[in-house]
């Protein structure tokens, strides 16, 4: 089989301070696969007149300086940042950034060739790219990889996570940005675990420095939705409706857990919010509100034959505003098969995230209780007990020691481990 070339897709705006660390990682890739390197530094046009703003503007023009000296890597520039190149109007942000590099790639790449999607701030070991090619090449029918993720902690060298995934403590120095970057990657993992626990097809977490695509896959859903944010999450969506994703890499990616307002969420937008108001943006659901999912899974082949009742279901004719839902779905999906597919192409991820929040409402649970609840759950097949000494129901789980939050952290990426593992 012929190796895919492999694209690196970054976009880049006022990354002086993280995007050459990024850089030193793919100079130091040990890969028989051939890789080029996309990077678009952006920003809007109009922050060039904005005085406050002006100094982003400055940095990014250094920057793509800084880019021009660089020779050791097939890097391409796209420059959207200079007077005159920037974003005009509504077409800006993250997601323009990643269009205009998806799209640029796509024009020269090869259909089989392999869009590896980063973030600037995003680190990984010397051997990230060949396991990235060695897993489309051996996974040929998997065009989508949701690549595992971890967010090293502040103040500890992030190097050393490259050799496991379960790095030394921290310095406390940065006790709070580490516990809102803890919280935030448990609500994921959380997340991530309750969709696999009810066998929903939507059961991925999107980072934008996580996924890797075959340049067909890409244009065969239309290419990437620039949103501003939450692009990542769409397009994966978009993928998984057309095939299944492939959910397990033997190498991570360590994006930077560092505090952010760039996007209206996502990592660096929770680390900002602190802990506190995470409990409102990023609340911790009980597994308990998925299996009202995993039941309305369960009555699908009734539902093929005629209308029933279910919370999920009558959730889902009040959102989408159709009383009449089913019907026309039994009249142009012939077989069950089909027919809970079209299902899912109307129940995804984004409707199921929908019911969930609003189920959430009714819980007065404290976070810690139900997430000690659900690890319970999750275990309980295993045999393998809940280690009790990680929680303390008198103890809010705002309020436990990084150490504690980093070993729980550290169960629920063992228990996704496995789950991902599962689907390879």
């Amino acid at each position: 089989m012929i190796k895919p070339h492999l694209y690196i897709a970054i976009p880049a705006m006022d990354e002086n301070d993280y995007l050459p660390a990024c850089l030193d990682a793919l100079k130091k890739q040990k890969t028989d696969f051939a890789f080029s390197v996309y990077i678009c530094v952006n920003q809007p046009e109009s922050w060039w007149s904005i005085p406050e703003k002006r100094a982003v503007c400055e940095r990014n023009a250094e920057l793509i300086a800084l880019l021009k000296e660089i020779d050791v890597l097939d890097l391409y520039v796209m420059d959207r940042s200079s007077q005159g190149q920037g974003w005009q109007g509504k077409k800006q942000g993250v997601g323009w950034a990643r269009k205009v590099l998806f799209d640029t790639i796509c024009v020269v790449a090869n259909e089989e060739d392999v869009i590896i999607s980063l973030d600037a701030d995003t680190l990984f070991s010397a051997h990230y790219l060949q396991s990235i090619g060695e897993n489309f090449t051996q996974h040929d029918d998997l065009p989508v990889l949701a690549v595992p993720y971890y967010h090293p902690l502040a103040n500890q060298n992030q190097w050393d996570t490259l050799s496991g995934v379960k790095p030394m403590m921290a310095s406390l120095q940065n006790e709070e940005l580490n516990r809102a970057l803890l919280r935030y990657e448990i609500y994921l993992r959380n997340w991530h675990l309750n969709m696999a626990q009810i066998g929903s097809p939507y059961t991925f977490t999107a980072l934008g420095s996580a996924i890797a695509m075959r340049v067909w896959a890409l244009q065969k859903v239309g290419g990437i939705t620039p949103f501003q944010s939450g692009e990542d999450f769409y397009l994966l969506q978009k993928l998984r409706k057309m095939t299944p994703l492939n959910q397990w890499n033997s190498e991570a990616v360590f994006p930077s857990g560092r505090s952010s307002q760039r996007v209206v969420f996502g990592t660096g937008k929770a680390v900002i919010q602190g802990i506190s108001q995470q409990q409102l943006s990023y609340p911790i659901f009980h597994h308990s509100i998925f299996n009202k999912i995993m039941e309305a899974y369960h009555l699908l082949p009734k539902l093929f034959e005629k209308d029933i009742e279910s919370t999920f279901f009558s959730f889902l004719k009040k959102q989408l505003n159709d009383s009449n839902i089913w019907s026309p779905l039994r009249k142009n999906f012939k077989t069950q098969e089909r027919f809970e597919r079209a299902f899912h192409e109307k129940a995804d991820g984004l409707r199921i995230f929908q019911f969930v929040r609003q189920e959430s409402l009714t819980m007065n649970m404290p976070e810690e209780q139900i997430l000690e609840k659900n690890i319970n759950y999750w275990l309980k097949d295993s045999g393998q007990p809940t280690p009790h000494e990680l929680f303390n129901i008198e103890t809010p789980l705002a309020s436990l020691p990084i150490e504690k939050l980093n070993k729980i952290r550290n169960l629920l990426w063992d228990l996704e481990s496995k789950v991902r593992k599962q689907c390879y």
